[in-house]
């Protein structure tokens, strides 16, 4: 079965929490975590089938995306208050997670109708496969497995090289005020550690970009005097 990029992305990137990304900072371990809780219950199913099948009762997944920070990613897969992009050197990423067991793959996205086309379906690939409405997503996905089980809530803690991480971008849905107080810790968390420094903390333009507001007035003529 093909997967979603046929090229692997210098960069993926994991949306997620302030909390997660400090966490990581300061641990350097990325934390795979159980399904509980996904709003995709089909998703719950196909690594369902995968742990019956297989006979691997502990399953732990991070999911990252291959894309540039999108408004749609943010506003799905980011806490309101506190959200934030933490951006990684794929095969620094890589790297890392195989030599602990951890398979880092792109999702194969495929419709009802492709998916009643295709022969037997190898068990290995149930935890790649998603159903083509999501494939906007754009994810790799970064899976262990073993066939005892664990504890319903425990995470699975992967060491990482800090130069795996490239940087952190703020979410552009959090107000002017916080944000700078997020900036201002992650700063301070980044030049408190030396293996840290070359980490960039950024502030997504995604939804207010002077850049882009510049590209267009430039196309215009004659330039309309508006506020913004």
């Amino acid at each position: 079965m093909s997967h979603g990029s046929s090229a692997t992305p210098l960069r993926l990137r994991r949306y997620t929490s302030l909390k997660y990304a400090l966490d990581l900072l300061v641990r350097g371990k990325l934390a795979l975590t159980t399904q509980r809780g996904w709003q995709d219950k089909n998703d719950i199913f196909t690594i369902e089938c995968f742990k019956a099948l297989t006979g691997r009762r502990a399953v732990r997944i991070c999911c990252l995306a291959d894309t540039k920070n999108t408004f749609h990613h943010w506003k799905v897969f980011c806490p309101a208050k506190d959200g934030v992009c933490v951006v990684f050197k794929t095969d620094m990423l890589s790297e890392a997670l195989e030599s602990k067991g951890v398979f880092l793959r792109s999702m194969h996205y495929i419709n009802i109708v492709r998916l009643g086309e295709l022969g037997r379906i190898d068990p290995a690939e149930l935890p790649y496969l998603k159903w083509d409405r999501y494939q906007d997503e754009r994810e790799y996905r970064a899976l262990w497995s073993r066939k005892k089980e664990m504890g319903p809530d425990l995470v699975r803690s992967i060491q990482i090289p800090a130069g795996a991480i490239e940087s952190i971008i703020v979410s552009p849905l959090i107000s002017e005020r916080r944000t700078r107080a997020i900036i201002e810790q992650l700063k301070g968390m980044v030049a408190a550690y030396q293996k840290l420094k070359r980490i960039k903390i950024l502030r997504s333009g995604t939804r207010d970009s002077s850049k882009w507001r510049m590209a267009v007035l430039k196309k215009l003529s004659p330039r309309p005097e508006v506020e913004y």
